[in-house]
């Protein structure tokens, strides 16, 4: 039961630029120069906050009081902002933002992911064109190198996605460190990858974005399934709807009806691709939804933090259970996984080769090499090749489709579980609060349901230690 158990939290756990062989674009929308400074990956710039003292505090506090996922939203809190030496000319509104990542930052002090709106309280106000801008911590010492490189390469491969660039932040004079300057997937990103007619954003979150069946309603998904672009005011949520219906209750010769199918492919290539666990096909969210032509919806790729594993199975690590209904049914037809993987492959070979990535880490390292944890740089230079290697070589051998969560694992996972993490899970059995919330989500309760039901308030640091434990030891053991 416990194994079970272990595989529930899994899913609870918390310009454009033209692709390899395609005709180089030479009219970019305007929309695509706007930023051009924030993101020139040669410079560090200076970001200088100024709160009031009760309002630092008050972050403080609410960075503290966070859980992984659920709570109240997070307060936007008026500031002054300085950018490379120069103040700009109204106020600004900065808040908390991120899930696992806030509770990773607050333990080593205060420097949180946050959220900048340049206009909030100052119209029109803009930074090198934008109003909006995110803020990532260089976590453990490595994130933002993370971060660079997988976003790098996946814009490079001619998948729409953030830019990056690289700022010292202090705020009420407390110097916070190296942050990633990270372009907003909203407004000015959407006219430059899709001018013209725009439809429905959504960002959806776990537990609700594997975007399982849970009714004809959008309450029914709310707030976990949160739309973002353009006015909500505009939207009846028809489109969203009819393609979480379809894609849980009809076939895939259905799909292409709401889904651009091959983008969707290239969506779960280059995520594998670069390593990062932390996706759809793993825990139902870091993506947007974005409906790019009427009624039919891609995925964009968001949050590389985690990213640059050493992910060794073309399949990923990855839920294709009838839970995660898209890549359930597409990566269990051969067609559409041989398409997948030629997708994949080509990844491998071109922008995310190990030429490819190891190049952009000397070319950064160049920039922000005194920021940066020189045992994580080393590790990168080993997982990088062996990843790419193990991929490829799994593509060669050939796969007919990906296997649904825990096939092939068998008695080798469930040694390897209780061996590397067996004290963990007893430790956590042992406590009434960790035990009650592991039993919960067990059942296949909803987070916040479990955190209520046995009057916790937050998921124990043990449970996710477990987790960490699992993907660290066992893994490729258990893929």
């Amino acid at each position: 039961m416990r194994l079970m158990f272990l595989s529930v939290l899994m899913a609870c756990r918390p310009g454009v630029l033209p692709a390899p062989g395609d005709d180089v674009i030479e009219e970019r929308p305007v929309a695509c120069e706007l930023g051009a400074t924030i993101f020139d990956e040669g410079v560090i710039h200076e970001l200088t906050f100024t709160l009031s003292d009760d309002d630092w505090a008050a972050m403080i506090d609410e960075a503290d009081e966070s859980r992984e996922y659920g709570g109240p939203d997070k307060t936007y809190f008026e500031a002054e902002l300085t950018f490379d030496g120069e103040a700009l000319a109204g106020p600004v509104a900065v808040r908390l933002k991120g899930h696992s990542s806030l509770l990773e930052a607050r333990e080593a002090g205060h420097s949180y992911p946050l959220k900048l709106d340049l206009d909030r309280h100052t119209d029109d106000q803009t930074l090198d064109g934008l109003a909006k801008l995110n803020l990532h911590p260089n976590l453990e010492g490595i994130t933002v190198v993370n971060e660079v490189l997988s976003y790098g390469a996946i814009r490079s491969h001619g998948v729409p996605t953030a830019r990056l660039g690289f700022a010292q932040v202090t705020l009420n004079g407390e110097e916070l460190g190296l942050y990633s300057l990270v372009e907003h997937m909203q407004g000015k990103f959407l006219d430059c990858h899709f001018p013209g007619d725009q439809g429905d954003l959504y960002k959806p979150e776990e537990p609700i974005g594997n975007l399982a069946w849970r009714g004809g309603e959008i309450s029914d998904y709310e707030p976990e399934i949160q739309h973002k672009y353009p006015d909500v005011s505009a939207t009846d949520h028809a489109s969203v709807l009819g393609l979480i219906d379809t894609v849980n209750h009809e076939g895939i010769a259905s799909f292409d009806e709401v889904l651009v199918v091959d983008e969707v492919l290239d969506y779960f290539a280059v995520n594998v691709g670069v390593g990062n666990y932390d996706y759809y096909a793993s825990f139902g969210h870091n993506y947007y939804l974005y409906e790019s032509t009427s009624g039919r919806f891609t995925m964009l790729p968001w949050d590389m933090n985690f990213s640059q594993t050493d992910m060794d199975t073309p399949c990923g690590l990855g839920r294709n259970d009838e839970d995660w209904p898209i890549s359930h049914k597409l990566l269990a037809d051969a067609e559409i996984t041989a398409d997948y993987l030629d997708r994949l492959d080509a990844f491998l070979v071109g922008a995310a080769s190990e030429e490819s990535l190891l190049g952009h880490l000397d070319a950064i390292l160049e920039v922000i090499g005194d920021d940066v944890n020189e045992d994580g740089v080393e590790e990168l230079r080993d997982v990088i090749p062996a990843r790419i290697e193990a991929q490829r070589e799994a593509i060669a051998e050939g796969l007919d489709a990906c296997p649904e969560w825990g096939e092939g694992g068998g008695e080798d996972c469930e040694e390897c579980l209780w061996e590397e993490c067996g004290e963990l899970i007893e430790t956590c059995f042992d406590d009434d609060d960790c035990g009650c919330v592991a039993e919960c989500l067990f059942e296949d309760g909803e987070e916040d349901e479990c955190l209520d039901d046995c009057n916790v308030a937050e998921v124990p640091e043990l449970v996710w230690e477990i987790v960490e434990c699992f993907y660290e030891e066992c893994g490729e053991v258990c893929e």
